[in-house]
């Protein structure tokens, strides 16, 4: 057996095991549950995120040359120039371009959604066709969602602009709906975690699936944003690390690849967490619905209907 067949878990299937599988092996944690996951899907998720990276592909080269702008505007403006109204009016082009970009990304995560969801139940999932499979069952909330997503970037920055300016020239009143935008669009980034998770999963409207996501992150608003803050600084901190040196380009070659492989990886964290969330209340609800049937039968009337 070659090194890619052991790398990519081949050799899982052609050795026999020691012992049979017993029913206390299965994770009693979540924690457990988690890195059990993890462990066994480790190589299926790094290739399934770099397969869902290629719908991002024109994303990242978007952002790669609007970089590279920024950077010559910046490195080209003479000294004590003020150059706000030229980054703002780069960065609002790049946003506004950039909204349709993140808006055909939506199918795919819905397809990336299914497979990660199987797979963190222990179910089995073929990586493309079932991904291709539910991108088309899902296309249309999944293009609403996307687009809405697509759209925040750019009104958070016009509408932070906009009540920032009216609220140094007419009234500090103007940082309350200032501040309104900003949890809203922190709001929909923690809604993102499982949104696309229910959409795959229920027959739902786009209002229940919407309202639906809403409730679930502002009743556990500690899980949810500790997973995005968790997600968002391991990113962060690999970003930084990129950019450190950026004028060494041959030396921060090999950290731009495994900043590549992180970022494309990144997505499997998040939604694999985002539907264990799911998962537990899905069961939770099936455990309350047996306990309840195992209490009627234990009553006169459930005995003599059995």
């Amino acid at each position: 057996m070659n090194f890619f067949s052991r790398f990519f878990g081949a050799g899982r299937y052609t050795r026999a095991a020691s012992r049979d599988f017993r029913p206390e092996d299965l994770p009693d944690t979540r924690v457990k549950l988690f890195f059990d996951a993890l462990g066994i899907r480790w190589s299926a998720m790094v290739g399934q995120n770099l397969f869902y990276l290629l719908f991002w592909l024109p994303v990242i080269l978007w952002s790669g040359v609007n970089l590279l702008t920024l950077v010559q505007t910046l490195a080209d403006a003479p000294a004590g120039a003020d150059v706000g109204a030229r980054v703002y009016s780069l960065a609002f082009t790049y946003l506004l371009v950039l909204w349709p970009l993140i808006a055909i990304t939506g199918p795919a995560t819905a397809g990336a959604s299914y497979v990660s969801r199987n797979w963190a139940r222990g179910q089995h999932s073929f990586m493309v066709s079932d991904f291709w499979e539910h991108a088309r069952k899902n296309w249309k909330q999944a293009l609403c969602v996307s687009t809405i997503t697509g759209a925040l970037p750019v009104l958070l920055l016009f509408l932070w602009r906009f009540y920032g300016a009216l609220a140094e020239s007419m009234s500090g009143l103007f940082i309350i709906p200032e501040v309104i935008v900003f949890i809203a669009v922190i709001l929909w980034l923690l809604m993102l975690q499982v949104v696309y998770t229910m959409m795959v999963t229920y027959k739902l409207t786009l209002r229940q699936l919407l309202g639906n996501a809403m409730r679930m992150a502002l009743g556990k608003l500690p899980l949810f944003l500790g997973v995005r803050l968790l997600t968002a600084a391991a990113g962060d901190a690999d970003r930084l690390s990129v950019f450190s040196r950026a004028g060494d380009v041959f030396a921060d070659r090999g950290r731009l690849l495994l900043h590549g492989v992180r970022t494309g990886t990144e997505p499997a964290f998040v939604c694999l967490a985002g539907q264990r969330a799911v998962r537990n209340i899905h069961q939770s609800r099936h455990r309350r619905a047996g306990e309840y049937r195992h209490a009627l039968a234990d009553t006169p009337a459930g005995r003599g209907g059995l």
